[in-house]
Parts: C-alpha cells; sequence; structure tokens
C-alpha cells in the first residue's frame, strides 16, 4: 500500500492511498499529531470530507472517508497546519477492520487562492497568522479572555490583547495570511467584528501588496476605545488589491 497527498492548498489537500485486502476503506484524520484511536470492529461511521464534521472517535480524530475508493480531497482545514492520517481496510459486511493502518501527513499552505476568505478563530494557536511585539510588553493572543471581569461581547474564540494589570504602552501588529487574489478582478472588500472592553487605545488597519515588506501609509479604518462595541467593521471595496499575488 502507499499513502500520498497531492493539491495541497491553506484549506483542504487530496488524500491518496492505494487499495489493500478489504472490500471498503475508512480514513480518519486528526490535526496536529497522529491519529491515536482505531476504529472499533463491529462498528459503522459515518464520514465527511469536511474536516471535524464526520464522526469523531476518540478525541479529534475525524472519520473523513469511508468507502470503496482510492482518494479523498479533505477540506475545512487550517493553513500551515498538520494533519495526521489512518487509512483502514475493513470488510463491510462485518464492520471488520484490519488493525494495520496505513499512515501519513502533510502541512497545508499559508497562501489562501480562494474566496470569501473566514476564519472563526476556533482553535488554541495562530496557524499562518503572525503577531509582533513593538515594545516588548505584551501581544496579541488567541482564545477566550475574563481579565479583569471584563468579558467582550463576542463567541467562540478571538484574537485579543489583556493590558489588564499592564501599566506599559502596548504597541503588538496582528498579521493575517497571504492572499493571492492573482486571478481576481471583481470586489473585494474586508470585514470583521472589532471590540474595545476597558482603557484607552487606537487600533489601525493597513493592508500591504507585497507580502509586509511595505504597509499603505493611510490606514483603511482607524479604531478608538470610544468607537461602538462591539464594532463591525465592513471595508469598502479594495480596488487595489485586484490580480495582486502578495496580499
Amino acid at each position: 500500500s502507499n499513502f500520498t497527498t497531492t493539491n495541497i492548498q491553506s484549506s483542504q489537500m487530496t488524500v491518496n492511498w492505494i487499495r489493500g485486502n478489504g472490500d471498503k476503506v475508512l480514513v480518519i484524520a486528526h490535526q496536529g499529531a497522529a491519529v491515536d484511536f482505531d476504529p472499533i470492529s463491529g462498528t459503522s461511521y459515518k464520514a465527511n470530507a469536511s474536516f471535524s464534521a464526520g464522526d469523531e472517535i476518540g478525541y479529534g480524530n475525524y472519520i473523513v472517508y469511508n468507502g470503496t475508493g482510492s482518494s479523498v480531497i479533505v477540506t475545512g482545514l487550517e493553513g500551515g497546519t498538520t494533519y495526521y492520517y489512518s487509512v483502514y481496510e475493513y470488510i463491510s459486511s462485518t464492520n471488520c477492520y484490519i488493525p494495520t493502518s496505513l499512515t501519513g501527513n502533510a502541512t497545508t499552505t499559508c497562501i489562501s487562492t480562494a474566496l470569501p476568505y473566514a476564519d472563526n478563530f476556533n482553535r488554541n494557536v495562530f496557524s499562518c497568522w503572525t503577531t509582533v511585539d513593538n515594545t516588548g510588553n505584551g501581544s496579541w493572543q488567541i482564545g477566550i479572555t475574563k481579565a479583569g471581569g471584563y468579558i467582550p461581547s463576542l463567541t467562540g474564540n478571538y484574537f485579543y490583547i489583556n493590558s489588564n494589570s499592564n501599566s506599559n504602552s502596548i504597541n503588538t501588529d496582528l498579521i493575517s495570511p497571504t492572499f493571492d487574489f492573482t486571478s481576481y478582478s471583481s470586489i473585494i472588500s474586508l470585514s470583521f467584528n472589532h471590540q474595545f472592553v476597558k482603557g484607552t487605545a487606537t487600533a489601525s488597519v493597513y493592508y500591504s501588496i507585497d507580502n509586509g515588506a511595505n504597509w499603505v501609509a493611510t490606514p483603511l479604518a482607524t479604531f478608538t476605545s470610544t468607537t461602538s462595541n462591539p464594532s463591525n467593521y465592513v471595508s469598502a471595496p479594495l480596488i487595489a488589491l485586484h490580480g495582486q499575488s502578495q496580499v
């Protein structure tokens, strides 16, 4: 048997295998670490090629394929993240799984070419996002915060700066993954939710068309602690980004 991955992008990849001795195949995927739970013989599983949408066995092991084929396009992946796979042949009449699995892994890219792009930050790692701490006094974090009893009016995970009990000046950048808009000439816009919970601060939004080597002089938007909370920002069409490959 042979395991390969092809067509690796920021949010999807194709997983391929050469068939073995069963009449069906079960493929399990795990983010960030090897699959650590085998399928249980006598049990049937529902698969979904969108990562985390199929049955979960153990913790974090998701069924992404169940069938007779030799490949699956796995979608719903995080950029810059390694995904591990185990491929099990089995006898479908009894759901008897052959214990020796075919394994492999691959890492998604950090350049996104598909729109719309959306990120709900439902993870505990930055993936393809990066931060710069310009003063050494604190930077962006990912997750949720209740610092000082101040709780943002947001749901799920988010990026945040915790300045509670920090008397020093914080100056930090949060930089998105790189986008390739070579094939786009229609409307491109940016939207996100933003909120100040406490204190006095300013946040500005800039863009770059040379992978962060230079940034536009005038920000797209600037928020202050007097901005309505939470603020749902939607930019005007960003015509300057059309056809650019390193946004």
